[in-house]
């Protein structure tokens, strides 16, 4: 896939979302906007976390959260590609 048709997709689903949004009650949309804010924080924490790891080649990280040796193993065996979205 080529950035332009991502880049167009995201943009639709945007739209779809807003959309969709103005249908809802004003106290649906609040609770959408808290849980929103709390899985976009969780999300940047694990992305944070599974990039320090990645770059320090080690377990280090993954011993400090309790994780056992195989699955410590296991997500050092994964890759994280960057990707930038306009």
């Amino acid at each position: 896939m080529n950035k332009e048709f991502l880049s167009k997709m995201i943009a639709a689903k945007k739209l779809e979302c807003e959309a969709l949004r103005e249908l809802l009650p004003e106290k649906v949309n609040e609770n959408i906007d808290e849980i929103s804010s709390c899985v976009k924080e969780n999300l940047m924490e694990l992305l944070m976390e599974l990039y320090s790891v990645n770059q320090n080649g080690s377990a280090s990280a993954g011993s400090a959260s309790g994780k056992s040796r195989e699955s410590q193993k296991e997500s050092n065996n994964k890759k994280v590609h960057k990707v930038t979205i306009e």
